[in-house]
């Protein structure tokens, strides 16, 4: 169901360089070029997709997540195809080019898929913050805020683990894929919503 839900997200920039294509020899000169920057766009998005889905999904996490550096840059190229400016902040000053705990990457992995569901919830946009606070009880925040940010219910028990097992499909896997990645790593999530214009998923657990 997993890959069912990763092929769909793909099919509109793949959709669009195959079009660019097809229409290519048909086409006068200003609309070739036209044409050509199309298919350049929806290659970067489609690259930019695969490279995220690598990371957030594959089983290892260790090369694309090792630093706070290397999460950020990934994260945010992802939610640029989405118009979502990401705002990462840390409560004290850490080594951004070393990783800050063993742990980490598995940490960014689940960044990495609640970033994925604040995408898909926020057509127009909008921005995500990121708080990492460093104590021995580690505490990681993530706020989105837009014009319309509705988490559908149905997500929602996906994530609280309050979704029946026949109801699983290509729609909610990835929620349950994420409170899966939370279970293994003992990490607690909890969820509110505010009047549809922001949400909040705070992550804790101890690294």
């Amino acid at each position: 169901m997993l890959c069912s839900r990763l092929c769909h997200d793909l099919i509109t920039p793949i959709g669009a360089i195959n079009t660019s294509f097809e229409l290519f020899d048909e086409s006068d000169q200003e609309d070739r070029l036209q044409l050509l920057e199309l298919a350049k766009q929806s290659a970067e998005k489609a690259i930019r997709k695969l490279i995220f889905y690598r990371a957030a999904f594959g089983y290892s996490t260790d090369s694309h997540f090792s630093t706070f550096n290397q999460a950020k840059k990934l994260i945010q190229d992802f939610l640029m195809i989405n118009k979502i400016e990401l705002s990462w902040e840390e409560e004290n000053q850490v080594d951004q080019t070393s990783c800050i705990s063993p742990q980490f990457p598995h940490y960014a992995q689940i960044l990495a898929n609640l970033s994925f569901i604040c995408a898909e919830i926020a057509p127009s946009g909008g921005q995500l913050t990121i708080e990492v606070t460093q104590e021995d009880f580690q505490a990681i925040h993530l706020k989105l805020t837009g014009k319309l940010v509705p988490l559908r219910p149905i997500i929602l028990n996906a994530l609280k683990s309050h979704l029946p097992e026949d109801e699983a499909s290509p729609h909610t896997i990835q929620a349950i894929y994420t409170r899966m990645l939370c279970e293994k790593l003992a990490v607690n999530l909890e969820i509110s919503q505010q009047e549809r214009v922001a949400l909040d998923f705070i992550l804790k657990g101890s690294i």
